[in-house]
């Protein structure tokens, strides 16, 4: 195989100890020297591992932390890269990392440019899997309106469909990580198992009540053409949640540092659990809206919400805490609804400003969304004004 590869990653912890792994085992084993970029800044560095041929890895890293419009790549960002997986006429684009690092993997391999055949995406925060599901569109910041977008495989393939032959069918894989390898620990330097599962516990949750948001506001007509109906996907969600609340309660009430293998096993059948429930959701409701004029293809109110807002008025949160607000009492199970308002989101706009601005990125997108009046509803519900 005389085919160049690519890889994309996180410049976070999982950069320098499992992404680097990850670009290596690559490496020993097709025989690539590696080409690593800085994806999510305005300046690029290149680093080269010399292997035993000329064939080329190319690698993606995003320096973006926290919530926020710096952790979307740009218009200008996805340039770049593209320009540099075209020189080296990258054969497998290879993304380790958030889910800024997935997004943007899978926009090069939309481009008209791209030469790929073969996408690897390799998630280490729940936000990431989620968004490795969502494999024919990447959400990117609109430098210039400041304003997040979305990049459409298909309205891709629209564009090009007359200027140039279809490309060859595009094989993903999508690898799951170990709970150890998820996301960077602030914590890390602590010594200590149940901090750390704790803190893992947490972001499950997250990204549980996530998944109970997008499948609890999935229009009913596509709700009808799953295989598996919503209700039997919330039964296994609300029992995954349970499971994972009494998890957390064994945790504090535990003593010490050391935790018994069997809370850890517990930890990572848990991990893996939400992570699988993470790639069905995403891949099934996770709806943008813009791929045809279908009523079963509306945008989901959890991501028009946090597409919407999440720039102008939360910068301080990320695309899955936002989503996750908007899980209604009535979806969690009995014992933990009285907690659900912990999640909502706090701001002194009004509900009004508020929808403005998610007209307003409807209008940017194109999609097909919910009727305002049940914007407004979900506005009044899920978000607490100061």
């Amino acid at each position: 195989d005389t085919n160049h590869h690519a890889s994309s990653s996180s410049n976070d912890d999982l950069t320098t100890t499992a992404g680097r792994h990850v670009h290596l085992w690559l490496a020993q084993h097709l025989g690539l020297r590696t080409v690593i970029s800085q994806g999510a800044s305005s300046s690029n560095s290149h680093r080269y591992n010399n292997s035993k041929n000329n064939r080329q890895s190319f690698s993606n890293e995003s320096d973006g932390k926290g919530g926020g419009s710096s952790m979307f790549y740009t218009e200008t960002v996805l340039r770049e890269q593209v320009e540099l997986a075209s020189r080296i006429r990258a054969g497998t684009i290879c993304a380790v990392g958030d889910r800024n690092a997935m997004d943007l993997a899978k926009a090069i391999t939309m481009q008209p440019q791209s030469s790929a055949s073969e996408l690897i995406l390799v998630p280490n925060t729940y936000e990431a899997v989620l968004s490795s599901a969502a494999l024919n569109h990447a959400i990117y910041l609109h430098s210039q309106e400041d304003i997040l977008l979305v990049d459409s495989r298909q309205h891709q393939q629209q564009q090009q469909q007359q200027q140039q032959p279809a490309s060859a069918s595009l094989n993903t894989t999508i690898l799951t990580l170990p709970s150890q390898l998820f996301e960077k620990r602030d914590d890390d330097d602590i010594d200590s198992s149940i901090i750390i599962n704790k803190a893992l516990l947490r972001r499950m949750q997250i990204a549980l009540r996530a998944c109970v948001a997008l499948v609890w506001h999935s229009p009913k007509q596509q709700q009808q053409q799953q295989q598996h109906s919503p209700q039997e996907v919330l039964s296994e969600l609300q029992d995954l949640w349970q499971q994972v609340a009494r998890g957390v309660s064994r945790l504090e009430e535990t003593n010490g540092d050391n935790i018994d293998d069997h809370t850890n096993n517990d930890v990572e059948a848990w991990h893996l659990a939400t992570s699988q429930h993470l790639l069905h959701v995403g891949k099934t409701y996770l709806n943008f809206g813009i791929t045809s004029s279908s009523s079963s293809d509306v945008r989901t109110i959890p991501l028009a919400l946090a597409v919407s807002l999440l720039p102008t008025v939360f910068a301080d949160q990320d695309l899955l805490s936002i989503m996750a607000s908007c899980c209604p009492p009535e979806a969690l199970p009995q014992e933990e609804s009285s907690s659900s308002s912990s999640l909502s989101l706090l701001t002194t706009e009004p509900v009004e400003q508020l929808l403005s601005y998610i007209q307003n990125n409807q209008m940017e997108w194109n999609c097909v969304d919910a009727p305002a009046a049940k914007f407004k509803k979900a506005l009044q519900q899920y978000t607490l004004l100061q």
